[in-house]
């Protein structure tokens, strides 16, 4: 770590950053379906070209104040990982190098759970930079595996027969 170039976006007050590889691509907020018994760590479901992506919260999963959400938000859409996912962050604000910042490696009080891993300082701004393979547990990864699954069943019951 502490080399590459790293997406930058704000939770809350905060500046956060994942290393780009990480993100397939940066959407804005769309109206998200909210069937029923979603998990509450799910915003809602994304359909995109077909394929059902479970929205979270990011704030949430971070145990940050979570926020009304603006004009700005975005839907990051994360590379290689099943089920699919997106993270809704409050604002995306830019893509960085790494030689433009300074790297630290991130305390261990706050590293929660592993998932930061280090601080992207410029100047007066420090950016925590997320592993997103440690976000999740494998647990909440079954979970919402297990939610997309069920929700596949209940809009297959909804089509018309061939």
């Amino acid at each position: 770590m502490g080399t590459g170039v790293y997406l930058r976006f704000q939770l809350d007050a905060a500046l956060f950053a994942f290393p780009l590889d990480d993100v397939q691509e940066i959407l804005p907020l769309p109206r998200l379906a909210k069937p029923p018994q979603l998990p509450p760590a799910i915003e809602g479901l994304l359909d995109l070209s077909g394929e059902t992506l479970a929205v979270l919260r990011l704030g949430l999963l971070l145990g940050l104040e979570t926020s009304t959400l603006g004009l700005y938000a975005h839907l990051l859409r994360m590379r290689n990982c099943e089920p699919g996912l997106a993270l809704l962050v409050d604002r995306a604000t830019g893509v960085a190098p790494a030689a433009a910042s300074k790297w630290r490696n991130a305390p261990s009080e706050e590293s929660f759970r592993g998932c930061v891993v280090g601080q992207l300082v410029d100047g007066d701004e420090t950016a925590h930079v997320l592993s997103f393979e440690h976000l999740l547990s494998e647990h909440e990864r079954r979970k919402i595996e297990a939610f997309l699954a069920a929700e596949r069943q209940r809009r297959l019951a909804f089509e018309e027969p061939p």
